[in-house]
């Protein structure tokens, strides 16, 4: 029985090609709040929770709960324990791709279910023999057959419950092996593989693998649109991928592809187009949601082909891995001009975007962007309703290594940190960098609190570039909420290195839109002073 919030709309889907029209099954719009829960991202700066290259969204709405990808290990797991998030009660996985890590953490999740429902079971089974036992012995003959056939329609029922199938919707293409080469060149004989797990150890498990060649429209109203064609003048993102290197060809083998490239008489290279690269889309009363794993395929191929497949021009929200951290400036210009004439509410780019990718949206779309990390939510509404417990872009040293030229803020920097203005709209933000080290951390925070002590006129508050809590990402979320008129960030840093040159400088990009560029201030680093070298000099007469 469908979902009483779901409501069934008739429309012709464009399927194969986007000039063969076939007529497929009713698409059902979802009406209840959908909920998208991060459990892997390649950023996480929440407590207990750790990140890793892929995504993985547990995705519930109404009745119906379900895994978009599953990373590369089973940190999601882990995860979704610390979250609370109910990943054994899911009905379906979608994978976008047959990348590692995308479905590596496939065979730890049905490992997960497998054992969670052999002891359901045996519990089960357990309680029914004694009831069973119970009921005979206590009961006249009537009773006893009464007892038995109830005893055997519970049975039955289990039975039933035990069959029930995990659905794994993947594209055939996603089960071959994939390779990268050595830095993206495809001519390298050095690969290294980058697949799904193999399907034979999947075999074991209780799940049923629904092959996606086609979109296929589900009873709970989700879409997977299978393989996406490719319109020439958009770009797609394949550099590097392999299916096969091979150093046996013969002649007559390197005709079996246009993408293979013959090296020489005795070596043959398959290129790897990622036709399993497929999305996933929620058809709500306001637009479609529509969730990426990387992209491979084209963002803009990926949109325009949902919109063809249901017939529903708006975009609620796009989500997901976009693939352009490698994309030319061209191409990222492309892209951004494409999408600002879609009207789309919520762009969430994540995973392979790519720093850059992410503030070059986030200029182009400073309203509607949230950057998502590992543990983050949203809670999307059919009435335009949007509540996020975060909008953020996790700073960590090794993600966050940008060009100069790529952000130029126009910010106006005050000679010393005296210049502070003393009023209560005016934010002083102290920056260190941070450390996994708590004593470090606690060190950090009673200095600040000693200066709050003693200029208890000032609204003065800290924060951590790296680890270490509150970071300087969840202050943005907070700056959001109390939007100060002016704001000054006073590192707390020696010199101007890296991270003032370019990670600070990213943090400054996202409070832009909020405060203005022309109300944020930094302040020098505290520099080779005259108070320093005298600190100095004193350490080193304590040495003696």
């Amino acid at each position: 029985m469908s979902h009483p919030l779901i409501l069934k709309l008739s429309t012709i889907i464009m399927l194969m090609s986007y000039d063969t029209i076939i007529i497929m099954n009713t698409i059902k719009k979802i009406y209840d709040p959908v909920s998208i829960k991060v459990l892997i991202e390649d950023c996480a700066q929440k407590k207990d929770l750790c990140a890793e290259h892929g995504i993985s969204f547990y995705i519930s709405y109404g009745t119906t709960s379900i895994l978009f990808d599953t990373g590369q290990t089973d940190l999601f797991l882990k995860n979704s324990k610390t979250m609370n998030v109910p990943v054994e009660k899911i009905s379906s996985v979608i994978l976008s791709h047959g990348h590692y890590d995308h479905c590596g953490g496939l065979p730890y999740l049905l490992e997960k279910i497998e054992s969670g429902n052999l002891k359901k079971s045996n519990a089960i089974e357990n309680s029914n023999a004694i009831e069973k036992s119970n009921a005979i012995e206590n009961s006249n003959a009537i009773e006893n057959s009464n007892a038995i056939e109830k005893s055997n329609a519970i049975e039955n029922s289990n039975t039933l419950e035990k069959s029930k199938k995990l659905n794994i919707y993947i594209h055939p293409s996603g089960l071959k092996p994939k390779y990268s080469t050595k830095k993206g060149a495809i001519e390298s004989t050095q690969k290294r593989y980058i697949g799904a797990p193999p399907i034979a150890s999947l075999t074991k498990y209780s799940i049923n693998i629904i092959k996606t060649s086609n979109p296929v429209i589900t009873d709970e109203g989700f879409i997977v649109t299978g393989e996406i064609p490719r319109l020439p003048e958009n770009p797609e993102h394949l550099t590097g991928f392999v299916q096969e290197i091979n150093s046996k060809a013969t002649p007559d083998q390197r005709k079996d592809s246009p993408n293979r490239i013959v090296l020489s008489e005795n070596l043959k290279v398959l290129a790897d187009p990622l036709d399993d690269s497929q999305a996933l889309i929620l058809p709500t009363p306001d637009g479609l949601i529509i969730i990426t794993g990387c992209a491979h395929s084209g963002l803009l191929n990926i949109i325009d082909y949902c919109v063809k497949l249901t017939g529903i021009k708006k975009i609620k929200a796009i989500i997901g891995g976009f693939h352009l951290l490698n994309s030319s400036d061209s191409e990222l210009k492309t892209i951004i001009s494409a999408l600002k004439e879609k009207d789309i509410e919520i762009i969430a780019p994540c995973h392979c975007t790519g720093r850059r990718g992410q503030v070059d949206i986030l200029r182009a779309f400073p309203g509607t962007t949230r950057i998502l990390a590992t543990g983050d939510s949203l809670l999307i509404t059919s009435n335009t309703a949007i509540k996020s417990d975060i909008n953020k872009l996790a700073t960590d040293d090794s993600v966050l290594i940008t060009s100069d030229t790529t952000i130029k803020p126009d910010i106006k920097k005050t000679a010393t940190s005296d210049n502070l203005l003393i009023t209560n709209e005016h934010l002083v933000l102290i920056l260190f960098h941070g450390s996994r080290n708590k004593n470090a951390i606690n060190e950090a925070k009673r200095l600040v609190k000693t200066l709050q002590d003693i200029h208890k006129d000032r609204w003065i508050e800290i924060a951590f570039l790296s680890t270490g809590e509150p970071n300087l990402t969840s202050m943005i979320s907070e700056i959001e909420k109390s939007k100060p008129e002016k704001l000054t960030i006073v590192p707390a840093f020696l010199f101007n290195g890296t991270h003032l040159q370019k990670d600070l400088k990213i943090a400054v990009e996202l409070m832009a839109p909020i405060l203005g560029k022309n109300n944020i201030t930094i302040a020098p680093p505290l520099g080779e002073g005259q108070d320093l070298i005298a600190l100095l000099s004193k350490r080193l007469t304590e040495s003696d």
